[in-house]
């Protein structure tokens, strides 16, 4: 008996120490297994930093062909604990590059090759509106201000060619924040600007880029595009005693504008000119926006707008609206998203645009002069202007929501920029290479 006792303890020991064993080896390997994933993906982001970094250099140098391409390789150079290594080569006459990137963290390594090509950038939105805000002024971010986006794609950066400067820790902008100014950084917020597609990885979310160009807002009343020029000596208004809104239905217009706009009770409602043509099927305000130009200013209250509209009001004087230079906004403002989720109504003006109450605004705003909000509204669109001092504060609630090319289009030539354009792309770990 006490033999088979002895027997069975020895075996419980036995077994015992067999399943510690494979418990710290399974232990072991899994820790193994985790570091090596950990490596792998350190030595990934070190060569997309190293990739990042060059495609920089190129735009910034895509004015003319890229014929020295010694001048954008680089050796062993650090980035966070490990190192990336570049060489890019020329293709044929400097239009194309070939990029390739060695990012290691020991002791995993990782290879990224792409081809660019210096091109135009046609697709998509102009690059002056790629932000929901864009201006050559300061650009002071504080308070409850929220920025947002529509589309998880597209993130909801803002932009100046000046200074960013942010107050506080209440804000929160899903997009990057940037400045072209050297010295046109004073945020220490970094973290409050959170990018949907985020491609900086660990660095920040603050950065300094090349300058935006700024298209002029002016328009010339004889340009093919503008569809009405209201020549009246008094300004544009809708204005109701009850404040109750005024739809606005640009489709209905047809080919010609009302004979006489002023006599319309509101003063203007397009909606009552009808269809020209009978069919219901022009192309005023859908595949053609419909392009009021006022010689005065514009003042809009409690306005819903149905289809593609320009509202340009080119008076930059107080001769128009009482104490207004361009453009009054005045509670809804309300114009119709696409199926891209795309602003389909655009208020453009050489002069100032003015935004009063706390009610709803959906629409694209482009201006030379100032845009200052008074209250905290709630905006879906962008808001581009060279001379803008934006200082979003409050419960200010911002929507990104880009422009349709269909308003963006009249009277402006579309100016993009030349490369580089990604035609190529693929990556390897160490053990594929």
């Amino acid at each position: 008996m006490e033999r088979i006792v002895l027997f069975l303890v020895l075996g419980a020991f036995l077994t015992g120490s067999y399943f510690t064993m494979s418990v710290e080896r399974n232990t072991l390997d899994a820790d193994q297994a985790l570091n090596d994933y950990h490596h792998k993906k350190l030595s990934r982001e070190v060569a997309v930093a190293g990739l990042r970094t060059t495609v920089r250099k190129l735009a910034e140098a895509s004015d003319s062909p890229w014929t020295t391409a010694s001048s954008f390789s680089a050796t062993s150079t650090p980035h966070s604990g490990g190192t990336y290594e570049v060489d890019v080569r020329v293709i044929g006459t400097g239009d194309t590059v070939d990029v390739y990137v060695l990012g290691t963290y020991d002791p995993d390594t990782t290879r990224i090759d792409a081809r660019y090509e210096r091109a135009f950038d046609t697709e998509g939105v102009p690059p002056a509106f790629r932000s929901v805000i864009l201006t050559d002024d300061l650009l002071q971010i504080s308070g409850n201000i929220t920025v947002t986006t529509l589309d998880a794609n597209l993130n909801a950066n803002v932009h100046t060619n000046g200074t960013l400067s942010t107050n506080g820790n209440a804000f929160v902008v899903e997009g990057y924040g940037s400045y072209s100014d050297p010295n046109g950084n004073q945020t220490t917020q970094a973290d409050n600007f959170q990018p949907s597609p985020d491609y900086n990885g660990s660095e920040s979310n603050v950065v300094q880029i090349p300058p935006v160009q700024i298209p002029d807002a002016t328009l010339e009343k004889t340009h093919a595009d503008v569809t009405y020029a209201w020549n009246q000596p008094d300004y544009i208004q809708t204005t109701n005693n009850n404040n109750a809104p005024i739809a606005i239905n640009v489709i209905q217009m047809g080919d010609t504008y009302c004979s006489n706009p002023a006599s319309a009770p509101t003063g203007f409602v397009v909606a009552h000119c009808g269809d020209a043509n009978g069919d219901g099927l022009n192309d005023l305000g859908r595949t053609k926006a419909f392009v009021l130009w006022a010689e005065r200013s514009v003042q809009l209250k409690n306005v819903h707008i149905t289809g593609n509209a320009v509202f340009y009001a080119h008076n930059q004087n107080t001769t128009g609206v009482p104490g207004v230079m361009g453009i009054e906004i005045d509670r809804v403002v309300r114009g119709e998203l696409n199926s891209d989720n795309e602003t389909m109504t655009m208020l453009r003006t050489p002069g100032n645009i003015n935004v009063h109450g706390n009610d709803e605004i959906r629409a694209s705003i482009w201006a030379n002069g100032e845009v200052t909000f008074h209250g905290t509204p709630t905006m879906t669109g962008n808001i581009l202007s060279p001379t803008a001092n934006f200082e979003g504060n409050g419960n200010f609630a911002l929507t990104y929501a880009a422009p349709s090319s269909i308003i963006t289009d009249p009277g402006y030539q579309n100016i993009t920029p030349v490369g580089p354009v990604l035609i190529g792309y693929a990556e390897w770990d160490e053990e594929t290479l």
